[in-house]
């Protein structure tokens, strides 16, 4: 499940930094 939690990870990164760019934080 190794490619699952990467893939999971990435994901929350992306949404993360998505929100920050949008944010303006």
């Amino acid at each position: 499940d190794t490619e699952r939690a990467i893939a999971r990870a990435r994901k929350e990164f992306l949404i993360r930094h998505h929100l920050d760019r949008t944010t303006g934080v």
